[in-house]
């Protein structure tokens, strides 16, 4: 969607807008865009089709071209010399291609699914500065790493002490900018909040936010995107979710069940095809058998389809790092159902 600025009533389909699907003419869970200047068209991560796309801003444009396929693809940059940046959140790694072209050199991660300093665990958004160093909100590791051109491991520079509320940790990160200083804006989405870090500081400090969910003026509901304008003023998308408060005590399937929905140390490897599963489980970090508690006995409250399920306040953690990256950000200092834009469903 495009908006003129100061128009917020007049929105103009820039891209898709034919339903969710995997024709040109359409999009499914598009996660992230830039804007080629050159080309003057848009870069789409086109996330459930597994395909970057290109759309031209010219008038009379009703369908997109593919750039690459057959890989998930999340987050998005491009340098000065027009290459372009790729998060994977299949492989935990991030790619440098040149446009037009197939084949890619690996600039981050690459080395498995684990927190380590060559390591990445579900790398999101992505920035390029001048000297072509890249930083990634390493989302389920809680922190943002720099990546030197040619280096084998990443510097911590946000975050890397697991999730939390302090100035010194990050709840899934999600959007991040760095300024000509080296210092990072990060979107921390599960806090709620925008927070800075300068170069080789311990701590951030809260820029806007902070102050839990809502709808006020100093607060957000899940902060994704960040951008600056070319006056320095900042925008940040966030991302508004339902939120119902409800007791406890609802259960559909029982303590180890294995239909798929639950995640008591359940019995599928670690083949990246269930997304959302437990952490003690054998499913941990695949991408098909979705919604898995924690060490928990189920991990869904409640769905459309009149399933309910107990998700025991504590007992979240690796849901919500798996659950945050599709959308879902539980807040786990109550017992809440939240609203999942996209799935329609209320985890």
């Amino acid at each position: 969607m495009q908006w003129k600025n100061g128009d917020t009533t007049n929105e103009q389909v820039v891209a898709g807008g034919n339903g969710a699907g995997n024709g040109l003419n359409q999009l499914n869970y598009p996660t992230d865009v830039l804007i080629d200047k050159e080309t003057d068209s848009l870069i789409i991560c086109d996330r459930d089709n597994r395909r970057v796309v290109r759309w031209s801003r010219r008038s009379g444009t009703t369908q997109g071209e593919i750039l690459l396929d057959n890989i998930y693809y999340w987050g998005l940059a491009m340098d000065e010399q027009r290459c372009l940046y790729v998060s994977n959140t299949e492989k935990h790694e991030v790619r440098r291609y040149k446009l037009g072209e197939k084949n890619s050199t690996l600039v981050a991660g690459g080395n498995g699914c684990w927190d380590g300093l060559h390591q990445l665990n579900w790398p999101t958004y992505l920035f390029v500065d001048r000297q072509q160093n890249v930083y990634v909100s390493d989302q389920s590791n809680h922190r943002v790493m720099k990546w030197v051109e040619g280096a084998k491991e990443g510097i911590v520079v946000a975050g890397g002490h697991g999730s939390g509320y302090g100035l010194s940790e990050l709840f899934d990160p999600q959007g991040l900018l760095v300024d000509t200083l080296g210092t990072v804006y990060v979107a921390d989405e599960v806090n709620c909040r925008v927070i800075r870090w300068t170069q080789e500081a311990k701590q951030g400090t809260v820029i806007v936010g902070g102050n839990g969910p809502g709808a006020g003026a100093n607060q957000f509901h899940f902060p994704y995107g960040l951008s600056f304008d070319r006056n320095g003023n900042l925008y940040v998308a966030d991302a508004k979710l339902l939120f119902f408060e409800t007791p406890l005590g609802l259960r559909h399937n029982g303590p180890n069940g294995h239909n798929g929905h639950n995640g008591h140390n359940g019995h599928n490897g670690h083949n990246e095809h269930n997304e959302y599963n437990g952490h003690n489980g054998h499913n941990g970090h695949n991408e098909h058998n979705e919604y898995n508690g924690h060490n928990g006995h189920n991990g869904c409250l409640f769905d459309f389809a009149g399933k309910v399920f107990e998700f025991p306040k504590g007992n979240t953690a690796c849901a919500i790092q798996k659950a945050a990256a599709a959308g879902i950000a539980p807040n786990t200092r109550k017992d809440t159902l939240i609203c999942h834009r996209k799935r329609q469903l209320l985890i």
